[in-house]
């Protein structure tokens, strides 16, 4: 095989999918911390994994697994040694007759591929995947593989009510040939949706979602587990509860961030890797907000190991403990004490009061700055008041407008994904990412949006408009 002849990055650029300031942060956070390319782009949301496998594999000429839509059998992992699997970021991925088919980082490697198949016995069949999905997900086979008697490990995008499972599970194969269709989605034109400028301000949302949940106990801490493994968030939330928590639960980056600020936890314990927003994000969100920076975060990782690795995500993204998975118990129920008992002050409700009005004035002026044509100044401006209160449906609602306007419609989808994840109920988000989804080919997901729309639509006309939409793409 022969090596690729352009770089990831520029294939990117080149076709519109990421802008050269997006270019040069993914290069320096490969720079600063290792890894690959691609990893960083998805760590840091500039781009989905499906559109990053399809890209992978027009670099590497060889098919890509979408690992996020793709249900693996947990047996599988067992021909390949676990060592090897994570030394050179090999997944055992389906077994097809004779051969098996694995997701790599690099599958031009020619010594890893003969390696595999002299350990398996089998034909090699290799396909390219983002590096950090394949490390997460053989931590999580090789895990539920010694630990549970689940058969399948489900993707976190996967639709069972569409996916065809056979008994080795199931792959979704992306390949260099949907590239054109996904740059041409990336420059498409904003469908023809419309904001009043004058009106932006006026959206309905209701703010009853978002008040703190009322404690069941005076004396209980309460502690946020942020983690997609289901048997991991288990096992967390029992060690917690053992040893006499509150404990409530998120599994996505975006529910996590409504659950922040409608719960109001003690102590968070947060996985890195997260779908929708990726673990560390939560964190800088969480800890660059004056309303909630006092919280503790303890961040967990079964991907990014070594203690400088750690001691650069404290001074990065805030994080008060990093611990790398497999944990051990004790010592993280010391550091949850520790946390706990040395938590800085909660801000007193005259300051509260205080960061959000310097929130609310930021909100006025980003408004006022649209007004005046200055999108660009309205995007920074919302930046910051973002950076105050980042659970705010309404200051998101506003970016994702921006961002739209200036055609940046994955960031745009982004922040509509945002607000309806902390205002679920946000009609006016919901129409909007509902034809931003049915524009890009997404029609299931379009789908789901206008239906949720529906519920939220209190406009008797507008419902019938949304049902007789809904009969037609059906």
């Amino acid at each position: 095989m022969t090596k690729a002849k352009k770089s990831l990055g520029q294939l990117l650029l080149e076709d519109g999918l990421i802008d050269e300031m997006q270019l040069r942060s993914a290069l320096g956070m490969q720079k600063r911390f290792g890894g690959r390319f691609a990893s960083h782009c998805l760590a840091m949301g500039f781009l989905p994994e499906r559109s990053l496998a399809i890209y992978l594999s027009k670099q590497y000429g060889v098919p890509a697994v979408h690992i996020g839509k793709s249900i693996i059998r947990i047996a599988t992992s067992q021909l390949v040694p676990r060592d090897i699997a994570f030394k050179y970021t090999v997944l055992p991925a389906m077994v097809d007759g004779g051969a098996l088919i694995v997701a790599m980082a690099n599958p031009h490697d020619l010594q890893v591929l003969n390696e595999l198949q002299f350990v398996t016995g089998k034909r090699i069949i290799e396909h390219v995947a983002v590096e950090a999905t394949v490390r997460d997900t053989i931590d999580r086979v090789y895990t539920l593989g010694v630990q549970s008697h689940q058969e399948f490990l489900v993707g976190n995008e996967v639709d069972m009510g569409s996916t065809r499972q056979g008994p080795n599970g199931y792959l979704e194969i992306v390949t260099a040939e949907m590239a054109a269709k996904a740059a041409a989605a990336a420059r498409i034109d904003p469908p023809n949706v419309t904001f009043s400028r004058l009106t932006i301000n006026e959206e309905v949302f209701d703010e009853r979602l978002a008040q703190p949940v009322q404690r069941t106990g005076a004396s209980r801490r309460r502690i946020l587990v942020i983690e997609d493994d289901e048997e991991i968030s288990k096992m967390l939330t029992t060690i917690m509860e053992k040893a006499g928590h509150e404990v409530l639960a998120a599994d996505r980056g975006l529910q996590a961030l409504q659950m922040i600020k409608a719960v109001h936890p003690d102590l968070i314990l947060l996985d890195a890797m997260l779908p929708e927003v990726h673990g560390f994000d939560v964190c800088r969100k969480v800890k660059q907000s004056q309303r909630f920076g006092h919280i503790p975060v303890i961040m967990l990782s079964a991907v990014y190991r070594g203690w400088r690795f750690e001691e650069d995500v404290k001074k990065l993204y805030g994080a008060d403990c990093y611990i790398e998975k497999p944990f051990n118990v004790a010592m993280l129920l010391q550091s949850v004490k520790a946390l706990l008992e040395g938590r800085a002050a909660q801000p007193t409700a005259e300051r509260q009061e205080n960061i959000s009005r310097d929130a609310e004035a930021l909100y006025g002026q980003a408004i006022a700055l649209h007004k005046e044509g200055k999108t660009d100044d309205a995007i920074q401006t919302i930046r910051q008041a973002g950076a105050i209160d980042p659970m705010s449906p309404k200051i998101s609602f506003l970016l994702a407008n921006l961002y739209f306007e200036k055609k940046l419609i994955y960031q745009a989808i982004a922040e509509y994904e945002r607000t309806i994840a902390l205002a679920p109920e946000f009609f006016a988000a919901l129409k909007t990412i509902a034809v931003l989804y049915q524009k890009l080919g997404f029609v299931n997901k379009a789908a789901e949006m206008w239906e949720r729309a529906l519920k939220s639509c209190r406009d008797t006309d507008m419902r019938e408009k949304i049902k007789e939409h809904l009969i037609r793409m059906l």
